[in-house]
């Protein structure tokens, strides 16, 4: 790369209400400040395109999503023109809604990565060409229902549509002498056949100097996206990969174990942005190699609250009546105003010139809860005691992982120091 070259990343897209509205009051202005002289602006889009032709699976990411079409155009006028596609409502509804997305978005403009026609097509690598660099762009979900996954073609049996997807496991460490006791306990329930693991239903224990729970990436799974992303490396002149995963470390707007893990090997693979979400909260920032990984980035919009409709099984989930209105499960839902965390967020600007990452601007935001309806889950720019507070949260978060951040006067923004 010889020109300068800017990528916005933002958080999480859970959008069910039509923007252009919004758009044109200027209600969308403090956004559009922060990164319409970017080269490319990316994010997680959290939702589904489609007009319920699909029907709606048993089981989904924790509420069922699904926006007008619209608004992926909508989402490409206001300037979005990279997403993740690879998340826990992938699957929200049947495998069409999948294919009928990626189709949306084709219409609409917008490159996306994370979801495919079969494993190998959501593992690989999707490319935006714009003048001063080719940018590839790779996704995967460590949150998902199984019947998400994308599955290859074998013995004339034909491949399954689905998402990139990340296994891992949960291991759970205790003291020599608890892990005895507990092995007494579980062999009267289920056979024990390891000799240094007690396994109780899904949980497996083993042996530790404490109390701690971990976890670790299927090999399989994270050698083959970081193989896609070496494949991305060699030919694109930035590599960014989009992680998704609600697994949380010692507290939700921490990283879980594997999660790391797996962020360092595909920024060691080559990728040069590593952006994480999933929690709806921002998280730390660490810089790996020549690149950044961002642990967390919040909701860019969160309206998870005005969904148009939904499947019988949301009654059945909230245990209402089969004629519950939409207003009635909404109430039943987690009550996400419960913490501000889930209103915050901040939008990273990273800068290369002539193929050196050279400058981070992180920019806080916050969410409007509502009411009126009509601006909840909508970002703007807070005030500079707020905007101070999420940018200190930042800050602490990125301590552990070495990172040091500098505010800039009046908190309107901080630089992640690169030295």
């Amino acid at each position: 790369m010889t020109q300068t070259v800017s990528i916005a990343c933002a958080g999480d897209v859970l959008v069910t209400r039509e923007l252009t509205a919004s758009a044109r009051a200027g209600l969308l202005g403090d956004l559009s400040r922060i990164w319409d002289g970017c080269t490319a602006r990316f994010a997680n889009l959290e939702t589904l395109f489609h007009d319920y032709e699909c029907p709606a699976m048993s089981e989904s990411g924790g509420t069922w999503v699904r926006s007008d079409p619209v608004i992926a155009r909508e989402l490409r006028e206001l300037g979005i023109d990279l997403v993740s596609n690879a998340n826990n409502h992938s699957g929200d509804y049947a495998w069409p809604a999948l294919v009928r997305t990626c189709e949306v978005l084709n219409e609409a403009g917008i490159v996306h990565a994370g979801a495919g026609p079969d494993l190998a097509t959501a593992r690989e690598a999707a490319f935006l060409e714009t003048p001063g660099a080719r940018i590839a762009v790779l996704a995967a979900t460590a949150t998902f229902p199984t019947h998400a996954m994308a599955g290859a073609a074998r013995s004339g049996i034909p491949a399954r549509p689905g998402i990139s997807y990340l296994r891992y496991r949960v291991e759970h460490e205790l003291p020599s002498g608890a892990l005895r006791a507990l092995r007494s306990i579980a062999g009267r329930f289920e056979p024990q056949e390891s000799a240094d693991r007690v396994t109780l239903g899904p949980l497996t224990f083993r042996d530790g100097p404490g109390y701690q729970r971990t976890s670790y990436c299927e090999p399989e799974d994270l050698g083959a996206l970081a193989a896609a992303v070496q494949e991305a490396r060699q030919v694109a002149d930035l590599v960014l990969v989009g992680l998704h995963s609600h697994e949380p470390g010692a507290d939700w707007d921490e990283p879980a174990p594997f999660l790391i893990d797996a962020a360092h090997e595909i920024a060691d693979a080559g990728a040069d942005l590593v952006v994480a979400n999933g929690p709806h909260m921002v998280a730390g920032v660490e810089r790996r190699g020549g690149g950044v990984i961002f642990y967390g980035l919040g909701s860019l919009f969160f309206q998870n609250s005005t969904p148009r409709r939904y499947p019988a099984d949301a009654c059945v989930k909230a245990g209402l009546a089969a004629d519950a209105g939409p207003s009635a499960i909404n109430m039943s839902k987690w009550d996400f105003s419960q913490d501000e965390r889930y209103w915050e967020t901040m939008v990273p600007v990273c800068t290369w010139d002539e193929g050196k990452l050279t400058r981070v601007e992180l920019h806080p935001l916050a969410l409007h809860q509502g009411p009126p309806a009509a601006i909840q889950g909508m970002p703007y720019a807070p005030d500079a005691a707020r905007s101070r507070k999420i940018l200190e949260r930042v800050a602490l978060l990125s301590r552990p992982f070495g990172t040091s951040i500098t505010l800039a006067p009046g908190a309107a923004a901080a630089c992640v120091e690169l030295s």
